[in-house]
């Protein structure tokens, strides 16, 4: 199973560098929850999830993300993934900036019958608002 799951997982990646929501009907469970996803709590269903990938592609259309590491292991697989794009439209508050990021993370993705049913991020957020300069860069060490 652990090749069959990395493969879907893959394709949940490849859905941050695509407008292809038909997709997200093949790779995940009725029911799917995203935890981590949003600041204001997990996105639950299918047309949840095809609602934030929307924004995500209206704020960085030409953003992709790779895949760069895969742990699979039962019904998990953990992926290391890097994304990078151009701010070029809205991002909650933040109004387009033209800025280009690079940033990391990782998921973790639970499986019920060969479909993603569950998933955690945990991303470089401070990277990427740092890269959007919507938050200052930091001081380098030793600075007052």
């Amino acid at each position: 199973m652990s090749e069959s799951t990395k493969q879907v997982s893959r394709r949940f990646t490849e859905l941050f560098s695509t407008d292809d929501h038909a997709l997200a009907d093949t790779i995940f469970a009725p029911g799917v929850v995203f935890h981590g996803a949003v600041p204001d709590g997990d996105l639950r269903g299918i047309d949840a999830l095809k609602g934030f990938l929307g924004a995500y592609r209206a704020a960085f259309p030409d953003a992709v993300s790779a895949v760069e590491d895969q742990v699979a292991e039962d019904d998990r697989v953990v992926t290391r993934w890097r994304a990078r794009g151009t701010h070029a439209g809205p991002l909650g508050g933040l109004p387009a900036t033209g800025r280009t990021f690079d940033v990391g993370g990782i998921t973790i993705e639970r499986f019920v019958a060969g479909r993603i049913a569950e998933i955690w991020v945990a991303r470089d957020e401070l990277g990427l608002l740092r890269a959007l300069g919507a938050i200052p860069d930091r001081e380098p060490a030793g600075a007052a």
